[in-house]
């Protein structure tokens, strides 16, 4: 694309005689800025000139995925404007900074939640509150391994991540407790709502309910989510 915006302008400043074809000749080509006429060195022979867009690119893994984003969002403003309008977006400090804050804030929250059930005979009695513990529990793993490390465990090579200063393995271990979290939270929600249903509109005990129903309450959130997170392991999904 860019090539053909180069030679349009070249061809149209030649036919209006706007450009002169002479060694050092310069000219405006629009969004890609200046260019220079030289002598073809290919060609000694003859009385013949170039236009150098520019040296040749080798692309390979380190540098087409940038390549291609440049591609896709440079759009008309070329490198510079990609600069400006970009790449200060994606850097900013603080989409690295603010789930920190939110993320600590949920595992004080679920901590306590942990703490008031556990520390009463009484409440750890109920199934609803032990249910409620598990989901505190993993709402703390997912909040603080997604949300609190936020970009540190990423590798520090990783290009528009502000804050990453970890290896792929750091990665690995964040993308794994991440998923087993934020996987298991929804399924013990619906483990309570469950509990409530039994016990309100069933008439359930509380000791009918954690004799028949909850080891299924715990073990499909917790089979579910971990299982998942280990599936991703050997696939390498945690580090996508």
């Amino acid at each position: 694309v860019d090539l053909g915006y180069l030679t349009y302008y070249a061809a149209y400043a030649l036919a209006t005689g706007d450009l002169a074809v002479a060694d050092g000749e310069t000219f405006q080509a629009g969004r890609l800025g200046e260019f220079t006429i030289e002598r073809d060195p290919t060609r000694p022979d003859v009385e013949a000139y170039r236009v150098v867009m520019g040296g040749f690119t080798l692309y390979d893994k380190n540098n087409i995925e940038q390549a291609v984003f440049f591609d896709a969002v440079q759009g008309d403003g070329g490198q510079e404007s990609f600069e400006e309008r970009y790449m200060s977006k994606y850097k900013k400090k603080a989409l690295s900074i603010i789930p920190k804050v939110t993320g600590m804030i949920s595992c004080i929250a679920s901590g306590y939640v942990i703490w008031h059930v556990l520390r009463h005979k009484k409440r750890r009695a109920l199934t609803k509150n032990r249910v409620l513990v598990g989901i505190s529990v993993h709402d703390m793993i997912s909040s603080f391994f997604g949300f609190f490390l936020s970009t540190w465990p990423i590798p520090a090579d990783t290009w528009l991540v502000w804050g990453a200063t970890g290896t792929v393995q750091t990665c690995t271990m964040q993308g794994f407790f991440f998923q087993g979290g934020i996987s298991a939270a929804p399924l013990y929600h619906a483990s309570l709502s469950t509990v409530y249903v039994l016990n309100i509109v069933y008439e359930f005990s509380n000791e009918r309910i954690a004799r028949k129903a909850e080891p299924w309450l715990h073990g499909i959130p917790i089979l579910f989510a971990w299982g998942t997170a280990i599936a991703g392991l050997p696939l390498k999904l945690d580090n996508a």
